[in-house]
């Protein structure tokens, strides 16, 4: 048997001498979805650009953002209301070197009333303010969110613990958070991260390290539905006896 690694990377393993036709397509590194036109800010390092959307499917390729730092957040030389039309944000931050971070910067989203999903994934962390206030809040229509960065290998930091990110988001269902850093001792998270979410349905935490609770004078996710909290199982109980999380001890479970 022989292993193929090829650089887009994807590895496979093959007999040898099978004779193989593959076609590869790179996967963008941010797709945005818009109902309509629409201007949003691009940045990356200290360049930022105005990325001009139309109604439909707009992508940029990894072969397109070359600075580290990349951000993607709101148009506002109007007002904060000027970027309704985002129905959805895939970003897809794979590695290459030491080149390339999504970064997720404060009120990076926030009135983007008409966003139904939104996911980064890969090598993504939160920008560089102290605490990230407002990266969805009053989005509406939002109704999924994923922050995952399970498949990053190279050092980054959380860069403090996100706050009440998700303030009136009346129609958000699910959060799935899954970070990792490069923190010798444990990493944070803040109580109200997901808050004001009335019709949560699931609230998964799926990072392999237990995340210390940020501070004890909030309530865990409030007004999230009192929805279940779903952690790894090796960390149920650690979450459910910890001082910190003790007041959603009952709302956690494993994750099925």
């Amino acid at each position: 048997m022989s292993t193929i690694i090829t650089t887009n990377p994807y590895t496979f393993t093959v007999a040898d001498n099978m004779n193989i036709n593959a076609v590869f397509e790179d996967l963008p590194l941010i797709e945005v979805i818009a109902t309509k036109s629409v201007n949003i800010y691009l940045k990356q390092g200290s360049s930022t650009t105005t990325w001009n959307l139309t109604a439909g499917s707009n992508k940029k390729y990894y072969s397109d953002i070359t600075a580290w730092n990349v951000q993607l957040y709101k148009y506002t030389s109007n007002s904060e209301y000027n970027w309704d039309g985002i129905e959805a944000i895939y970003i897809n931050c794979p590695e290459n070197g030491n080149s390339n971070l999504v970064e997720i910067p404060p009120y990076a989203y926030n009135h983007c009333t008409s966003l139904k999903v939104f996911e980064a994934r890969g090598r993504v962390a939160w920008g560089s303010a102290a605490y990230q206030y407002g990266i969805w809040s009053y989005c509406t229509s939002l109704e999924s969110i994923v922050v995952d960065n399970s498949s990053a290998t190279k050092n980054y930091s959380l860069n403090g613990a996100p706050s009440i990110c998700t303030l009136n988001c009346t129609s958000l269902k699910t959060g799935y958070i899954n970070l990792k850093s490069n923190s010798s001792s444990y990493d944070n998270f803040s109580f109200n991260f997901f808050d004001e979410s009335p019709n949560m349905e699931s609230i998964t935490i799926a990072s392999p390290r237990f995340m210390k609770g940020k501070d004890t004078t909030y309530d865990v996710f409030p007004n999230t539905n009192n929805c279940p909290i779903y952690v790894p199982s090796n960390l149920l109980d650690t979450y459910k006896t910890n001082t910190n999380w003790k007041k959603a001890a009952s709302r956690f479970q494993a994750i099925p």
